[in-house]
């Protein structure tokens, strides 16, 4: 399997909100949400620690829920990782594929919908497991 269509999926259990904080702070662009509002993310902003939420890095997507006062957090990530706290999460029979894909989302207006790229997370048996809203075939361009 070509590295370009390999994806790697971590566990983070228990994680202090400290912990979930700088792993936001890595370098990024693109944008963190909640079932209650949605954010642009830059340098200087970070999303809202709520209860569940996702941020939408260059090439990861970190997605978090609160379990009493610390968070279970999973990391969709185009690259492979070392994240202290973290375990790789391996499907049974081989390494997670990624396939681009594009989606529309509703805007605000009635008729508005924004197209966005993003990354299905395959199991070894073709079947999408997760979709992070991340731009495989931009990061698979860079890397060339």
């Amino acid at each position: 399997m070509d590295d370009r269509q390999r994806g790697y999926v971590y566990q983070g259990q228990d994680l202090r909100p400290e912990a979930l904080r700088a792993l936001l702070k890595t370098p990024r662009r693109g944008w963190a949400w909640t079932p209650a509002r949605l954010s642009s993310l830059k340098q200087d902003h970070e999303p809202a620690l709520e209860d569940e939420g996702r941020a939408a890095l260059d090439d990861m997507e970190i997605r978090w829920r609160r379990t009493g006062a610390s968070y279970d957090v999973l990391v969709l990530a185009l690259s492979e990782q070392q994240l202290e706290g973290f375990q790789p999460l391996t499907p049974a029979g081989g390494a997670w594929r990624v396939r681009p894909a594009s989606y529309g989302l509703q805007g605000s207006g009635p008729r508005s919908v924004e197209r966005v790229e993003a990354t299905c997370f395959l199991a070894p048996n073709g079947a999408i497991q997760f979709v992070a809203l991340i731009d495989s075939a931009r990061e698979s361009r860079s890397r060339r």
